[in-house]
């Protein structure tokens, strides 16, 4: 029985992983950053900025940002980080100039940030060592302990992103320092990019809650049950009315 089950989710994971390469694909180069709002929240939502990851951009989106929308959250921007090469830190700093961007659109001082992959690590870097207007971060498939996928890419952030990097232990460090943030990573048991799979989730911290489930790197994207575990996590946390 447990062979028959462990073919199942090789065979379901690989299905989904292929079909969410092919959209991934297909809409590549859409830029959701165009339809980011323009005008405050009417029911003053705590905005959410959607983070992407290592070559990608913010098409990455498509599917949780329709999903938010349609349950009500107004307040939802996406981001392109621009070079894909650039540290961690230059990353980071790209999301300080949106979250300016985001504070005077919205009015609102607070932000929630939720990253995918290299995005999940930008936004803990970013809300650890740069800002206070943090309240929550979300990441999926976040390398945080870094992966051994890291010396196969280009860039310094995948040499960053190597496991355990000089960079990476820092970075965990850094989290030690910080309680005013509370974050939810979401990972796989079977990531085909974060290897070992255990360095999506963070279970040493406090104010760090962590689920893991069987869902390929890509497919997190488009994931309805990720979208579930978000929501479920938002909706306890902001001003969350439905339109």
């Amino acid at each position: 029985m447990r062979l028959i089950r462990t073919f199942f989710f090789i065979i379901y994971i690989t299905i989904t992983e292929i079909l969410a390469l092919l959209i991934a694909s297909a809409t590549y180069f859409m830029d959701l950053t165009k339809h980011n709002p323009k005008i405050p929240s009417p029911n003053h939502q705590t905005p959410i900025l959607l983070i992407h990851g290592y070559l990608h951009g913010s098409s990455g989106w498509l599917y949780h940002r329709h999903r938010f929308k349609k349950e009500g959250f107004e307040s939802v921007f996406t981001i392109n980080l621009g070079s894909p090469f650039a540290t961690i830190e230059h990353h980071a700093e790209t999301v300080q100039k949106m979250v300016e961007e985001i504070a005077h659109i919205t009015g609102q001082r607070e932000i929630i940030l939720i990253g995918h992959s290299m995005g999940g690590l930008v936004a803990s870097y970013y809300a650890s060592e740069m800002a206070r207007s943090v309240t929550h971060v979300i990441t999926l498939g976040s390398p945080l302990e870094g992966s051994f996928t890291g010396y196969l890419n280009l860039g310094k952030d995948a040499v960053e992103m190597r496991y355990r990097s000089p960079f990476i232990m820092r970075f965990r460090e850094g989290l030690k320092k910080i309680n005013h943030v509370k974050f939810l990573h979401i990972g796989s048991y079977c990531d085909e990019l974060v290897i070992p799979a255990s360095s999506a989730i963070i279970k040493d911290l406090p104010h760090h809650e962590n689920v893991q489930f069987h869902v390929g790197h890509v497919a997190f994207l488009y994931s309805p049950h990720t979208f579930t575990l978000m929501l479920n996590h938002l909706k306890h946390i902001t001003s969350f009315q439905r339109s």
